[in-house]
Protein backbone atom coordinates (compact mmCIF):
# COMPACT_ATOMS: atom_id res chain seq x y z
CA UNK A 1 0.00 0.00 0.00
CA UNK A 2 1.39 2.96 -1.25
CA UNK A 3 1.80 6.14 1.92
CA UNK A 4 3.43 8.38 -0.48
CA UNK A 5 3.14 8.75 -4.32
CA UNK A 6 5.98 11.04 -4.71
CA UNK A 7 8.85 9.81 -2.47
CA UNK A 8 12.38 10.41 -3.84
CA UNK A 9 13.93 8.77 -0.70
CA UNK A 10 13.03 6.23 2.80
CA UNK A 11 15.15 5.75 6.15
CA UNK A 12 13.61 2.87 8.18
CA UNK A 13 14.27 3.08 12.30
CA UNK A 14 14.14 0.53 14.87
CA UNK A 15 9.74 1.00 14.61
CA UNK A 16 9.45 4.13 12.25
CA UNK A 17 10.09 5.27 8.73
CA UNK A 18 10.67 8.86 7.39
CA UNK A 19 11.08 10.03 3.54
CA UNK A 20 11.77 13.17 1.47
CA UNK A 21 9.28 13.79 -1.28
CA UNK A 22 10.24 15.56 -4.51
CA UNK A 23 9.46 19.16 -3.29
CA UNK A 24 12.21 18.59 -0.16
CA UNK A 25 9.23 17.73 2.63
CA UNK A 26 9.51 14.64 4.96
CA UNK A 27 7.20 12.85 6.68
CA UNK A 28 7.78 10.44 9.16
CA UNK A 29 5.07 7.55 10.42
CA UNK A 30 5.06 4.82 12.90
CA UNK A 31 6.45 4.53 16.67
CA UNK A 32 6.62 8.08 18.55
CA UNK A 33 7.34 6.97 21.75
CA UNK A 34 10.63 9.45 21.45
CA UNK A 35 9.39 12.15 19.60
CA UNK A 36 10.94 10.77 16.68
CA UNK A 37 7.65 11.51 14.03
CA UNK A 38 8.44 15.66 14.84
CA UNK A 39 6.02 18.70 16.10
CA UNK A 40 2.74 17.32 14.49
CA UNK A 41 2.56 14.18 16.76
CA UNK A 42 2.23 14.17 20.67
CA UNK A 43 4.58 11.66 21.83
CA UNK A 44 4.28 8.65 22.37
CA UNK A 45 0.98 8.21 20.28
CA UNK A 46 2.10 6.60 17.40
CA UNK A 47 0.96 7.53 13.58
CA UNK A 48 -0.19 4.91 11.00
CA UNK A 49 -0.11 7.63 8.12
CA UNK A 50 2.78 10.05 7.21
CA UNK A 51 2.87 13.49 8.93
CA UNK A 52 5.18 16.16 7.68
CA UNK A 53 7.67 16.89 10.16
CA UNK A 54 7.35 20.64 10.11
CA UNK A 55 10.46 23.55 10.84
CA UNK A 56 13.05 22.32 8.22
CA UNK A 57 14.08 23.65 4.82
CA UNK A 58 14.11 21.77 1.44
CA UNK A 59 15.44 18.33 2.27
CA UNK A 60 17.85 16.43 0.83
CA UNK A 61 18.65 13.29 2.33
CA UNK A 62 17.48 11.65 5.48
CA UNK A 63 17.78 9.34 7.79
CA UNK A 64 16.70 7.29 10.61
CA UNK A 65 18.39 6.09 13.50
CA UNK A 66 16.97 3.44 16.39
CA UNK A 67 14.64 6.13 17.70
CA UNK A 68 16.63 9.71 16.09
CA UNK A 69 16.75 11.32 13.06
CA UNK A 70 19.29 13.84 11.10
CA UNK A 71 18.58 15.22 7.43
CA UNK A 72 20.95 17.21 5.09
CA UNK A 73 19.10 20.66 3.45
CA UNK A 74 19.68 21.11 0.23
CA UNK A 75 22.59 23.95 1.59
CA UNK A 76 24.58 20.86 3.32
CA UNK A 77 23.50 21.43 6.87
CA UNK A 78 22.37 18.55 9.39
CA UNK A 79 19.17 18.74 11.09
CA UNK A 80 18.20 16.17 13.65
CA UNK A 81 15.30 15.33 16.15
CA UNK A 82 13.39 12.34 17.81
CA UNK A 83 15.50 10.73 20.86
CA UNK A 84 18.27 12.25 22.48
CA UNK A 85 18.75 9.83 25.43
CA UNK A 86 22.49 9.57 24.77
CA UNK A 87 22.55 13.13 23.25
CA UNK A 88 22.66 11.81 19.56
CA UNK A 89 20.78 15.35 18.36
CA UNK A 90 24.18 17.12 18.45
CA UNK A 91 22.80 19.71 20.69
CA UNK A 92 26.31 19.81 22.93
CA UNK A 93 26.21 19.20 26.58
CA UNK A 94 22.50 21.16 26.61
CA UNK A 95 20.49 17.83 27.87
CA UNK A 96 19.39 14.57 27.27
CA UNK A 97 15.81 15.23 26.76
CA UNK A 98 13.59 14.33 23.59
CA UNK A 99 12.94 16.85 21.20
CA UNK A 100 10.61 16.51 18.28
CA UNK A 101 11.64 19.95 17.13
CA UNK A 102 14.24 19.75 13.88
CA UNK A 103 17.28 21.79 15.26
CA UNK A 104 20.60 22.38 13.13
CA UNK A 105 23.59 20.63 14.19
CA UNK A 106 26.86 22.39 14.44
CA UNK A 107 29.49 21.28 11.94
CA UNK A 108 32.50 22.21 10.61
CA UNK A 109 31.70 22.03 7.13
CA UNK A 110 28.66 20.78 4.94
CA UNK A 111 27.48 17.48 5.05
CA UNK A 112 27.04 15.14 1.98
CA UNK A 113 26.05 11.86 3.91
CA UNK A 114 24.56 10.71 6.86
CA UNK A 115 25.30 7.44 8.81
CA UNK A 116 22.74 6.71 11.66
CA UNK A 117 23.63 4.33 14.49
CA UNK A 118 21.28 3.04 17.12
CA UNK A 119 21.86 5.79 19.19
CA UNK A 120 24.40 8.28 17.56
CA UNK A 121 25.15 9.86 14.42
CA UNK A 122 27.86 10.42 11.87
CA UNK A 123 28.36 12.84 8.49
CA UNK A 124 30.99 12.58 5.87
CA UNK A 125 31.55 16.40 5.38
CA UNK A 126 32.67 18.06 2.04
CA UNK A 127 35.98 17.71 2.76
CA UNK A 128 35.84 13.76 3.04
CA UNK A 129 36.02 13.53 6.73
CA UNK A 130 34.19 12.62 9.05
CA UNK A 131 32.08 14.10 12.01
CA UNK A 132 30.11 11.99 14.74
CA UNK A 133 28.25 12.17 17.85
CA UNK A 134 26.00 10.94 20.80
CA UNK A 135 26.63 7.52 22.44
CA UNK A 136 30.21 6.30 22.87
CA UNK A 137 30.29 3.58 25.04
CA UNK A 138 31.84 1.51 22.65
CA UNK A 139 33.86 3.46 20.87
CA UNK A 140 31.50 4.04 18.07
CA UNK A 141 32.44 7.57 17.89
CA UNK A 142 35.74 6.76 16.30
CA UNK A 143 37.90 9.24 18.80
CA UNK A 144 39.66 7.19 20.91
CA UNK A 145 38.04 7.74 24.01
CA UNK A 146 35.12 5.79 25.40
CA UNK A 147 32.72 7.81 26.92
CA UNK A 148 28.65 7.61 27.79
CA UNK A 149 28.14 10.22 25.44
CA UNK A 150 29.29 13.10 23.69
CA UNK A 151 26.48 15.41 22.12
CA UNK A 152 29.29 17.63 20.33
CA UNK A 153 30.15 16.63 17.15
CA UNK A 154 33.50 15.66 16.69
CA UNK A 155 35.67 14.80 13.79
CA UNK A 156 37.59 11.26 13.80
CA UNK A 157 40.97 11.51 13.27
CA UNK A 158 43.26 10.14 10.63
CA UNK A 159 40.22 9.12 8.76
CA UNK A 160 39.70 10.79 5.01
CA UNK A 161 38.58 10.06 1.52
CA UNK A 162 35.44 8.81 3.09
CA UNK A 163 32.46 8.82 0.44
CA UNK A 164 29.64 6.80 2.80
CA UNK A 165 29.41 6.14 6.29
CA UNK A 166 26.83 4.04 7.91
CA UNK A 167 26.41 3.40 11.77
CA UNK A 168 25.30 0.07 14.01
CA UNK A 169 23.73 -0.46 17.54
CA UNK A 170 27.63 0.52 18.58
CA UNK A 171 29.54 0.73 15.48
CA UNK A 172 30.67 3.02 13.14
CA UNK A 173 31.63 1.76 9.49
CA UNK A 174 32.97 3.87 6.49
CA UNK A 175 33.76 3.51 3.09
CA UNK A 176 36.83 5.05 1.31
CA UNK A 177 36.97 6.21 -2.10
CA UNK A 178 39.44 3.47 -2.95
CA UNK A 179 37.01 0.77 -1.93
CA UNK A 180 38.78 0.17 1.58
CA UNK A 181 35.87 -0.31 4.55
CA UNK A 182 37.54 0.87 7.60
CA UNK A 183 35.68 0.21 11.13
CA UNK A 184 35.42 1.87 14.39
CA UNK A 185 34.33 -0.13 17.86
CA UNK A 186 35.89 -1.02 21.15
CA UNK A 187 35.08 -4.87 20.86
CA UNK A 188 37.18 -7.39 19.09
CA UNK A 189 36.86 -6.45 15.81
CA UNK A 190 38.38 -9.82 14.17
CA UNK A 191 35.50 -11.01 15.14
CA UNK A 192 33.80 -8.85 12.80
CA UNK A 193 36.26 -9.94 10.23
CA UNK A 194 38.28 -6.77 9.74
CA UNK A 195 41.11 -6.79 11.47
CA UNK A 196 44.07 -8.19 13.89
CA UNK A 197 43.73 -5.94 16.74
CA UNK A 198 41.04 -4.61 18.33
CA UNK A 199 40.83 -0.75 19.70
CA UNK A 200 37.76 1.99 19.68
CA UNK A 201 39.84 3.76 16.76
CA UNK A 202 39.01 3.73 13.16
CA UNK A 203 41.13 0.97 12.11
Amino acid sequence: VAVLENATQVSSGDEHVCAVDDGGVVYCWGDNANSQLGPLSAAPNDEVLPLEVTGLPAIAHVEAGDDHNCAIDESGNVWCWGDNDNRQLGHGDTGTTDDPVPTMVVLPLPAIDLGMGENHSCAVLTDTTVSCWGNDDSGQLGDGIILPDNGTPTTIPGLNNVIDVEGGRATTCALLASGAVTLSRKVALRALGCCASSNDTFV
